[in-house]
């Protein structure tokens, strides 16, 4: 296994979850709540 494949695998272990927690926290969020600048939230999550 090459240096580069390998960091690139710790690098996407350790990305998935951080995306997991923050999409499904901003999903809920954004499905539940109303807040002032939701649209823009909404806009620069899509």
């Amino acid at each position: 296994m090459s240096e580069a494949f390998g960091v690139s695998l710790k690098v996407l272990l350790a990305d998935i979850p951080l995306l997991l927690l923050v999409g499904g926290f901003l999903g809920w969020i954004l499905a539940r709540k109303n807040f002032w600048g939701k649209s823009l939230v909404s806009l620069l999550v899509q």
